[in-house]
């Protein structure tokens, strides 16, 4: 009810290292126009913490970072990489992180939980760098965290948005708005029409993976 009511048509709940209350968010969904999205935010070696999206079962925590991506992938999963640059937690260290640059589906450049701004705008410059498709999140751990930080869309429901950027996959960028800088905003410059949850090259998987909710 309260992702609702701030104006949200998707969620990802994404528990430390347990899946349990994302399938049973899964089920107390069906039938309204909220999407939620089932994954985990796994715990690795000393590597720091990786987000598995559109999970089927639990992931088990303290394996390495790449096994960690690797059993995210084996159940066709999205990875997404939480507050990369957060010193007051365990992050993966730097030749870890360029080693699977190649295998992060989503970068998060912003992250509402964040002590310090300078780690998101260190993650932002990263992500540019490097061409990484872009997320931010609440990361909320108590209710009135939800949608503190969000992937702004409008429009159509979560499935058509995704069906119709796939569609109309050319010439789209991620772009951050001045004047709401904890939003990131997927623009569709032809239609003019904010995308859901990713960029470009990920809008394809997205659409197969909204397909089996």
């Amino acid at each position: 009810d309260y992702a609702e009511e701030q104006g949200l048509g998707a969620i990802a709940i994404t528990d430390h290292n347990a899946f349990g209350g994302a399938l049973e968010a899964v089920e107390k969904a069906r039938g309204r126009n909220l999407v939620v999205i089932p994954g985990e935010e796994v715990k690795t070696d000393k590597q720091g913490e990786v987000i598995g999206l559109f999970l089927q079962e639990e992931i088990p925590r303290g394996m390495s970072f790449a096994d960690t991506i690797a059993a995210i992938r084996a159940q066709g999963g999205l990875v997404y990489l939480p507050h990369p640059f957060d010193r007051r937690h365990t992050i993966p260290d730097p030749a870890t992180l360029h080693r699977h640059l190649a295998e992060i589906d989503v970068f998060e450049v912003y992250n509402a939980r964040l002590l310090f701004e300078t780690y998101n705008d260190e993650a932002l410059r990263f992500a540019r760098k490097y061409n990484l498709t872009m997320g931010a999140g609440s990361d909320a751990h108590v209710l009135p965290g939800v949608g503190t930080g969000a992937m702004r869309s409008v429009g159509t429901t979560a499935r058509r948005r995704a069906k119709s950027a796939a569609r109309q996959s050319r010439n789209r960028e991620c772009s951050i708005p001045n004047s709401s800088p904890h939003v990131l905003r997927c623009v569709q410059p032809v239609a003019g029409e904010n995308l859901h949850l990713v960029r470009v090259r990920e809008l394809c998987r997205v659409t197969n993976l909204l397909q089996r909710l």
